[in-house]
């Protein structure tokens, strides 16, 4: 089945410019079940350094304060949760079609039907660097910025959902990792299973 798949991005992006000749192409991804465990070792250092970080600025007071106040109204922020999820994949999709400059309708959005976790996937070949930065963008619009303001604040919540975001956004930093020596001239298409993606070699 992966092999159909790979001859049909080849033959997707020939068509995608057909001045352009494809020299190689190769598979870079690795599991879900690699992805996670990975994605624990960069979650722990992130973590640690937010939560750190927000006890040195202001303190435990502040700190157990707004751990408290979240739990006593734990269903908006569950609500809050659900809602930036929805954003994250939505980020991810728009993000590869404005900078990638391709149509909404190259980009699926869905659920997984075991875990009801929303995705969003690109259709056709991107730019890699225009599929980096659709990769970037939700973990710093919803995770880093608000995790940066609430240490600046002192506003805990916000402290909280930022680094949340940053965590939910674990598996984008690995990819981005994954990705960092793919050339500025290659094309890459998402992996339709596993964490990664089909990297497409061009010679302009």
């Amino acid at each position: 089945m992966d092999s159909i798949f790979f001859i049909l991005i080849i033959i997707c992006s020939m068509y995608y410019n057909s001045k352009e000749t494809i020299i190689f192409a190769q598979d870079l991804s690795i599991s879900t079940v690699k992805a996670n465990f990975y994605s624990i070792f960069i979650s722990v250092p992130i973590f640690t350094l937010f939560t750190i970080s927000y006890l040195i600025l202001w303190g435990k007071k502040n700190f157990f304060d707004g751990i408290e106040t979240i739990s006593e109204n734990y269903f908006y922020f569950l609500v809050m949760l659900i809602i930036g999820l929805l954003l994250h994949e939505l980020l991810h999709g728009l993000s590869w079609a404005y900078f990638g400059q391709k149509s909404l309708h190259d980009i699926q959005f869905g659920f997984q039907l075991k875990t009801l976790i929303p995705y969003a996937y690109c259709k056709v070949p991107l730019n890699i660097k225009a599929y980096r930065i659709g990769i970037a963008i939700p973990g710093i619009v919803l995770g880093l910025f608000p995790a940066i303001i609430g240490l600046v604040t002192g506003i805990i919540w916000t402290t909280i959902l930022g680094l949340f975001f940053i965590l939910a956004a674990t598996g984008d930093i690995l990819l981005l990792w994954i990705t960092r020596k793919i050339k500025v001239n290659n094309l890459v298409k998402d992996h339709p299973k596993r964490v990664g993606c089909y990297v497409i070699k061009i010679d302009k």
